[in-house]
């Protein structure tokens, strides 16, 4: 009798069971609490609207995407367009779709995000329709060169391309092929020091596939002072033909655990 109930006790108490799974939404909201960085979530449709001016919500598959409300952090972004040929859609679950010609949603302000920041750590979710699209940059205030650029070449490679000041030359990497196969869903991760190392690292799944050291000195901040992301198709990088769900931008060099939180968040709606 003393057994049973000992047994009963820790199986109430949670002992013996499994621990409870991580919620990473809370650890993203919490790790961003404090910064400019922000999420977004296509998978809540609270955060998606046909029109920039959020009158109509998005609420079926195939809907056009005008505007996407950020999540977490100190300051609300929108990433929006007007055009309705320039929409991706939704995908009806966690996705963005991008048509691989000119779909695109830009922040219509220019924001100091990248600037005198000592590092900082991109996370998101893809699906790729295609190869050789890019899909992630962060713009001058002119929207003509990315400052940060997250790529896929034609054959399967993963490639960062990275300015530390808006006068620097940008520096690429590129992974090996056949890291990125189409119609699959990856977490890609990617972590710039500039101001200490001046290392980079890409992961994709949570596997380092492509580590480097920027040309420019490092011990610098980055001075990419106005900027602003774009999703989609860039002004100078060629289409983005792909699914785009779930995305954290923290702008600074992470701490112990942050990225599998972020990686975690990121992965865990499937395209």
């Amino acid at each position: 009798m003393g057994y049973m109930l000992a047994t009963a006790r820790r199986r109430r108490s949670g002992g013996s069971g499994a621990p409870p799974a991580p919620d990473y939404a809370a650890e993203v909201a919490a790790l961003l609490s404090s910064t400019i960085g922000f999420a977004l979530d296509p998978s809540d449709v609270s955060t998606l609207f046909q029109d920039t001016a959020a009158a109509t919500p998005v609420a079926s598959a195939s809907d056009p995407i005008g505007r996407i409300n950020s999540k977490y952090g100190t300051t609300a972004y929108k990433f929006q367009n007007a055009t309705g040929t320039l929409k991706p859609l939704w995908n009806g679950a966690g996705g963005m779709a991008f048509d691989g010609v000119d779909d695109r949603l830009d922040q219509g302000a220019s924001y100091t995000y990248t600037a005198a920041i000592a590092g900082c750590v991109i996370s998101q979710r893809i699906k790729v329709a295609a190869l050789a699209g890019n899909f992630f940059g962060i713009s001058t205030n002119s929207g003509t060169n990315a400052r940060i650029q997250l790529g896929i070449g034609a054959s399967g490679q993963v490639i960062l391309s990275v300015r530390r000041a808006d006068t620097d030359g940008a520096n690429t990497f590129t992974s090996a092929n056949g890291i990125i196969a189409i119609n699959t869903n990856y977490t890609v991760t990617a972590r710039i020091d500039y101001a200490g190392t001046g290392g980079i690292e890409v992961w994709v799944n949570g596997v380092s596939i492509l580590t480097g050291t920027l040309i420019n000195p490092a011990g610098n901040t980055s001075n990419t002072n106005q900027a602003r992301h774009r999703l989609g198709t860039g002004q100078n990088s060629g289409p983005c033909n792909m699914t785009f769900g779930r995305y954290v931008f923290l702008p600074r060099l992470n701490a112990a655990g942050e990225i599998a939180s972020m990686e975690g968040y990121v992965a865990g709606v499937t395209l």
